[in-house]
């Protein structure tokens, strides 16, 4: 949405330029991770809050072999 659309919006282009700037920093300190386990964490919480969803799954995995392999859950019982 570019500046423009904003004007006139009222609260509406506010909340959403507030919205989307919660996202962008978010992802940004996604890099502050070094350990998979609370990266996989922190990204599926970020993905499922922005989409709205209540179940998610994320995997990490570095090639074909079981070696480097993490996943996480959420919502699932």
């Amino acid at each position: 949405m570019d500046g423009d659309a904003l004007v006139g919006a009222g609260d509406d282009g506010i909340e959403l330029l507030r919205s989307e700037r919660d996202l962008y920093r978010s992802l940004l300190n996604l890099a502050d991770h070094d350990a998979p386990e609370v990266f996989l964490r922190d990204a599926l919480a970020l993905v499922m809050r922005a989409v709205g969803a209540r179940q998610g799954y994320l995997e990490l995995q570095a090639d074909s072999t079981e070696a480097h392999r993490w996943s996480l859950a959420e919502g699932f019982s």
